[in-house]
């Protein structure tokens, strides 16, 4: 369900909405940028609490980037009132970008209605399970979260985090934070992603290396396709200042010219750090929550590497953490995003 779909009914965009953003949506607006060949493009979601006349702003910046022709809106709410004011806002702030908000909704966890037609009836939520998007989710498997954290990592059971805990603490016992602990650190992380090591003692030993700062940077490093394995090796050898690796790797995510797809290597990594996060402990944690987050924004996951970042920066102030936060914050796409349009 990652292609974009062709417009094609009420019914058919508010079934999509949730299987586009992996979760059931409450107390949000979600905006739809409908392009010229009818066909749903950027679709952005932010709390109703945030709907200002600033963020309302940012947010039709965002979606306009796109080129949409049209712009549709859903707003989940049970409160009716509340979902007239958040489209009043976005209205006016679209209309400054000279797009029309043609059709406007109001979800609840019964019921959708037109915004726009005081005397239209409301028609049950459970007519979106009928639809031909909702059917082709169930056939392909794609499952629909209830809420946005059920898309996050959740903890290990305490026996898998304590042995993790353990493996950790003899990691940093037995290599330290010498010279060679990037080496071995990345090593791990090698057989890791290759299937050969797995387990609580693995995620641990992990989530140890990650206080690293040179192993951080070789994983951003490694995670963008066909990056050299010298490149590599040069990373984890750097011992100060910015690696000219990680730079260029930042680049192929972030930058609108050089932008690339993530990979399998990305889905990889994405894949081990939930499973690092899930065992690591809270001062562990905040570099494998911002890579985590790094890997979801590459993949225009937004609202998830939002909720990663937000538990990062609590445990560890980390500087990637903070770009990463503004970037999301002004509706900034990763790069390939912008290349490809």
């Amino acid at each position: 369900m990652t292609q974009p779909i062709i417009v094609s009914g009420t019914r058919e965009i508010l079934a999509y909405l949730p299987i586009r953003l992996g979760y059931t949506p409450t107390e949000s607006l979600v905006v739809v940028a409908v392009r010229g060949d009818r066909r749903i493009g950027v679709v952005a979601r932010m709390d109703l609490d945030d709907v200002t006349e600033v963020h309302a702003e940012t947010l039709a910046q965002q979606v306009n980037s796109d080129h949409p022709t049209t712009v549709l809106a859903a707003i989940y709410t049970e409160d009716t009132d509340r979902a007239h004011a958040a489209i009043d806002r976005t209205a006016k702030a679209f209309g400054g970008y000279g797009l029309d908000v043609r059709e406007a909704w109001q979800v609840t966890s019964t019921d959708y209605r037109d915004l726009y037609d005081p005397t239209a009836k409301p028609e049950p939520v459970e007519d979106f399970k009928g639809t031909q998007v909702a059917a082709e989710a169930v056939a392909t498997g794609h499952v629909v979260r209830d809420s946005l954290a059920d898309l996050l990592p959740t903890p290990a059971d305490a026996g898998a985090h304590a042995a993790a805990r353990q493996a950790g603490e003899t990691f940093r016992t037995d290599v330290g934070t010498g010279t060679d602990a990037p080496t071995f650190g990345y090593a791990v992380w090698t057989l890791a992603l290759t299937g050969v090591t797995s387990g609580p003692e693995t995620y641990g030993t992990l989530a140890e290396a990650l206080t690293d700062v040179p192993t951080r940077d070789a994983l951003i490093v490694a995670m963008v396709p066909g990056t050299p394995e010298d490149v590599i090796a040069q990373t984890l050898a750097n011992t100060g200042g910015d690696a000219p690796g990680v730079g260029a790797a930042m680049r192929a995510i972030i930058d609108g010219a050089e932008g690339v797809r993530p990979g399998d290597e990305a889905d990889k990594m994405r894949d081990l750090l939930t499973q690092v996060i899930a065992h690591a402990d809270s001062h562990q944690s905040a570099a494998a929550w911002t890579l985590w987050a790094l890997i979801e924004w590459w993949h225009g996951n937004s609202a998830t590497a939002r909720e990663a970042l937000t538990r990062a920066q609590a445990s560890e102030p980390y500087r990637l953490a903070q770009l990463l936060s503004g970037a999301i914050a002004t509706g900034m796409p990763p790069g390939w995003v912008i290349r490809e349009r």
